[in-house]
């Protein structure tokens, strides 16, 4: 649905901006008043007729589109090519300074307040999915041996490190 209303957004909006039948019309030796008459109701026209058509091409062909983008995503041969743009921006977030990252600070308190407000009211299911979720993850180990090893994850990611050792220095 997102991606849909973007490309509806955008199709809308590049044909406002080159007003395709406002230049035709411009362009034909008609009077001024009348010209200006016929290109406002030509663009009514327009709008009653190509929005409706535009819109309901884009709710039968984003689902396509979406498969088409998510297959070429996912596709074995693109992994390196988006593996490197996962990497820039990673890199990009990590080269900011923390504070860039953190919310302001009433937005902070109240995403605070909000967590809360949810773990209070997590329904039972929910609180089930996650802790299945996290001992799919973790497995029958215990806390000290679910751990990360972040030595291990540093020395992997020049890029963390560099970011680890400008935080903490």
């Amino acid at each position: 649905k997102l991606f849909s209303k973007l490309l509806f957004d955008g199709i809308v909006e590049f044909f406002d901006q080159i007003d395709v039948f406002g230049r035709i019309i411009s362009g034909l030796p008609i009077i001024g008043p009348i010209r200006n008459q016929i290109r406002d109701e030509a663009k009514k026209n327009l709008d009653r007729t190509v929005r409706p058509l535009i819109q309901g091409f884009l709710k039968s062909y984003t689902s396509i589109a979406v498969g088409q983008a998510s297959e070429f995503v996912m596709s074995p041969s693109n992994r390196k090519l988006f593996g490197q743009a996962n990497q820039k921006l990673v890199a990009s977030v990590l080269d900011r300074p923390v504070n860039t990252l953190l919310p302001p600070g009433d937005m902070a308190s109240q995403l605070i307040v909000d967590a809360f407000e949810y773990v209070r009211n997590v329904s039972t299911e929910d609180l089930r999915q996650y802790v299945e979720f996290v001992y799919g993850y973790v497995g029958d180990k215990s806390i000290d041996r679910a751990t990360v090893d972040v030595e291990r994850v540093l020395e992997a990611s020049p890029t963390l490190k560099r970011t680890v050792d400008n935080v903490w220095s």
